[in-house]
Parts: C-alpha cells; structure tokens; sequence
C-alpha cells in the first residue's frame, strides 16, 4: 500500500490527486510532512499549485509560499494583482506581504528584476521623494526617513505604511546603490505607460497558458460543426515541444476534475500512451483557462476553478456521446485526431442551437404575446426554460445550492429540448383555445400563474356539461368535479381511475391539427399533467376546497 505521507516526485499525478481530496491545512500538513516539501511543491506546475494553495485557504498561505518557485509566485501574482488592465492596490500589497514574509531575498531580486515596473508603480503612487545633494542641509519634517542620508522618503499611504517601509528597507539592504537608482527614477516614470507594459507582459505569460484576451478567448464559445471531427488532425502534430519540456509544465488537476462516469473519463482511462495523456492533459488545462478568460477573470477559488473543468469536460464529452455513443475506442480515436477545443465546441453547439430553438419559439409564442414570463410553465419547466435563454444556455439542476450549471451530458440536452417541445404543444394548445373560446382576462393577472388552471378548468367545463371556456369555477362547480371523478371512491387517496384516458381524449378534441411527433409529445404531456394533477388533489378532501389560488384551479368566491 502507498505511503501517502510520504511524498516523493513520481507519481506526480497521484499526488496532486490526492492532495486535492484533501481540504484546509490537511493539504499544507501533508506537504510539510514530506521528506522534501520543496522539491515535492516546486514539481506542481503552475496552475496545480495555485489550485492547491487558494483550497488550502489564506491562512495557509504563508508555508506554501516558502517552498514555491519563482515560476510559481509568478503565476501567483498574475493571477491575483489584476482587475481586467488595472492593478488592484490593496491586493498587491497583501501579496508582497505575503511574498516578503516567506522569502525576503527573493522579492528584493524580484523587484530588483521581473518585478521592477511594479516597484516602480507602486513607490509612484505611494511616497513622496527628496534627493539631498551634495552638502545640501535639508530641514524635513519628521514623517520623512532615509536609509543612506540621500533619499529621503515620506510615505503618503499610511493604510500601507508598514509594508512600504519594510519593502524599501529590504531593497536598500540587498543594494544601496540599486535602491538608490530605483527609487530616483520613480519621478520620471508615466504610471500608464507602466501599467499598460505591465499588462501586456502578463498577458503574453498567461496567453502561454491558455488566458486569452477576451476577444480571442471568446471564440471558444463560437460552435462547430460536428462534420469537422471527421477531418481532425492527430493531436501529437498540433504540439512542437519535447516530452521532457511537456511534462516539467503539465497541470494534473484541471483534467482530473472534468467529470466521471462519462466516455471522456472511460476514453482517457483506458489510454496507455503516457504522452499522449500529458499531451491532452495540458490541452484540457489550456482550455480551461480559455473558457475562464472569456467569462472574465474575477476571484478564482476551487470551486469556480473547478466548475471551469467540469463546463470544459461537460461539453467535450456531450460531443463524443453524441458521436460516438457508448464506443469508448471510437472516443479515443476522435481525441486522438482531433483538438479538445474542437469537442467542446462541437458539444457546446448542441447546447446553442437548443436555445436558440428555445428563443426563436418564445419571441412567437403565446404566452409571451400576453406578457407572461418563463415562470408560467411552473417551476421545472420554466427553470428549464430560464436556463436554455441564458448568454450561454444553462442545465437546471433543481438542486437548492447550485440551480444551473453547464450541460455535461447528452441525457441533459435530450431531456431539456423534450421539456421545450411539451411547452412549445401545450403553448399552441392554449393558444387555439383562446382564439376560439370565451377567456376570463383577469385570470391572465393571478400573482404567479401558472398553466396548470386554464388546461383544468377548461376540461372541467366540459365535464361538467358547461359551455367550455378560459376561466375560473365557482366552489360548488369544483365540488361536483370531483364528486364526478371520485364516484367509485370513497375515501383518499383518490385515483380518479379512467379520468386520465378521458382527460387527454377530450381535449385532443380541442386541440389544433397535431400531427405525428407532435400529436404524440402532446399526448405525453397531457399524461405528465393529469399525473400532476392526481398526485395534488389524490389526498384533499371536499371539505378542504375553497376559494383560494391552487395550482391546478381557480375557484371563484
């Protein structure tokens, strides 16, 4: 059995893995206990150690820092100083706090090097300068301070003064003269200009990785085809560098968390060419990143950087069921010969031309014609519906803590086009019913109406032997609707045996000209809603009937 406590540089993937099971300290603990933490850290890339350090949390910070590389604390401040263009000042020096904490030779080398615009900018906006020259006797007041009798410094931010004041301290300690020379051409720099050279220096690192500028990452939303697979090229000729230099830079962790139990997981499990694998696993990673800067760069903690790999994986494995079926070589080979930007894109299509079928049918239908909103066709439905016109169509999942997410199987797609050809009959149905039929237009004004009472209290106008129309019941109508169907009953739970069959014959009869797949979607919805209807009233009692908005009836007073 592996000694999980005691990590060594293979099995690197294992590692991370198991690391990212684990939550809070437990993630710093293991690491520390290593016979060689630093060397077991600094083997992550980039992007798996600042997966590992933001789910390890703030306050584990701090020991994580100690062991990274430069490459790492690099990836680190890129993703974390910037809003958009713009360096975000508190945050920034939170970091070089934190950097300076965990080693203070290196943030002076930094700032020294790599990090000298951001020395710059920051002592630009934070201090005022006064050089003394030679003999010069200068009379200042007692906010200012030197390190070397020339400089003379004020701090103009005292929210950060501790960690301005000990930033110049360090620089002078590592070179006086180059401190020197730093500081004093703090007054010739144009603070835009830095910032936007800044910028594009951290855009070029990221773009390396996957963090388009948007306008370019946006294009991975664009969809494809599904033809286009056909053609594909093998993914090892879309690669130039070497096995070694691919596998010193590639993220276990995107891949790992892009979902399981589909053929994507089943394909790549049963991969053996571990080339191949390293190879797809930093494709995946770069397409994660891509589809995170397309939908904006904000706070990246686990659990977005994880929905990231699950919407990437999603999609990606919507395309190969949609292929390939259940076929897992035949998954295989289309990874192998084609981009995994492709599959997601040609997975992310099904996904579009569902919405806009779902937009194309509501800007003529019916029930928004009379200014009635999704929520219509009560919660599921109209949750479905919601999600489907979103800016990027969404899967509702009807779960409390996380009501949408992106589709990430075919099912999901199957099932919610099935739900918008019922609403899309039953919208028809009613919409026939109100050109030929009298309508009640006040119950168009009911707080949070829903389809259900026009369908019911239409059929029970007919069951009743009344002149049919779109409007409410009286309490005593209701009554003897369902004294009619719970005849042969005579207590609950009330099965209203052989109403459903009547239910759906009666009003097919007053249905527009349905025909063949629709005829048959119709007849289905009508079953799905009679099951509504019985599971709702199988248990109320004539005595529990009253005036009050249901579901399923509106009874008047």
């Amino acid at each position: 059995m592996k000694d999980h406590n005691n990590l060594v540089p293979e099995d690197l993937e294992v590692q991370v893995q198991d690391l990212d099971r684990l939550s809070g300290g437990d993630i710093t603990k293991r690491i520390l206990e290593a016979p060689n933490p630093a060397k077991i850290v600094q083997t992550f890339s980039e992007q798996d150690f600042f997966w590992l350090m933001k789910k390890a949390g703030e306050e584990e910070y701090l020991p994580l820092l100690k062991l990274a590389s430069a490459e790492q604390r690099q990836y680190i401040l890129d993703m974390e100083l910037w809003t958009r263009d713009q360096i975000k000042g508190d945050v920034t020096f939170q970091w070089l706090e934190r950097m300076k904490e965990a080693d203070p030779d290196h943030l002076a080398w930094w700032l020294f090097n790599e990090g000298q615009d951001l020395a710059h900018l920051i002592l630009f906006r934070n201090i005022d300068v006064i050089v003394k020259g030679p003999d010069e006797e200068l009379d200042l007041p007692d906010e200012f301070f030197t390190n070397d009798d020339v400089i003379y410094i004020r701090v103009i931010n005292y929210k950060h003064y501790d960690t301005i004041r000990e930033i110049i301290d360090l620089l002078f300690r590592e070179d006086e003269n180059y401190a020197r020379n730093l500081i004093e051409e703090v007054a010739s720099i144009i603070p835009a200009e830095i910032e936007e050279a800044m910028y594009l220096q951290r855009t070029t690192r990221l773009a390396e990785k996957g963090f388009l500028p948007f306008d370019e990452a946006s294009s991975v939303f664009s969809p494809l085809d599904p033809k286009i697979l056909e053609t594909g090229e093998t993914l090892p000729q879309r690669f130039t560098q070497t096995d070694e230099e691919i596998r010193s830079s590639v993220p276990a962790l995107p891949l790992l968390n892009a979902g399981a139990e589909n053929i994507l997981a089943q394909a790549l499990l049963d991969i053996s060419d571990a080339s191949l694998i390293d190879r797809a696993r930093l494709e995946f990673a770069g397409l994660c990143n891509r589809i995170t800067a397309a939908e904006g760069l904000g706070d990246l903690d686990p659990d977005i950087l994880r929905e990231k790999c699950r919407k990437a994986g999603g999609y990606i494995n919507i395309a190969l069921e949609k292929v390939c079926g259940t076929d897992v070589r035949y998954a295989q080979e289309l990874i192998q010969k084609n981009s995994l930007e492709s599959l997601f894109r040609v997975g992310f299509g099904y996904a579009m031309k569902l919405k806009w079928k779902a937009e194309s049918w509501i800007d003529r239908s019916w029930f928004s014609s009379l200014g009635l909103d999704t929520q219509f066709w009560g919660t599921s439905w109209g949750m479905t519906l919601t999600g489907l016109t979103k800016e990027k169509p969404l899967f509702y999942t009807g779960l409390p803590e996380a009501e949408y997410r992106g589709f990430e199987k075919l099912p999901e797609i199957t099932d919610a086009e099935e739900i918008l050809d019922r609403v899309i009959v039953l919208d028809d149905f009613l919409r026939h019913l109100h050109e030929n039929d009298e309508y009640e237009r006040s119950l168009y004004e009911e707080k949070d109406l829903v389809f259900y009472p026009l369908i019911f209290s239409f059929w029970a106008q007919l069951l009743l032997n009344l002149k049919p129309g779109l409007s409410g019941l009286s309490l005593e109508e209701a009554k003897v609707f369902f004294e009619t169907m719970r005849e042969e009953e005579d207590k609950p739970p009330y099965k209203m045996a052989g109403f459903e069959e009547k239910f759906r014959a009666d009003l097919l009869q007053y249905s527009p000209q349905f025909e063949g797949k629709r005829l048959d979607v119709f007849e289905e919805t009508l079953s799905l809603v009679w099951q509504k209807f019985q599971e709702e009233f199988e248990s109320v009692t004539m005595e529990a009937l009253d005036t009050r908005y249901s579901r399923f009836l509106v009874i008047r007073d």
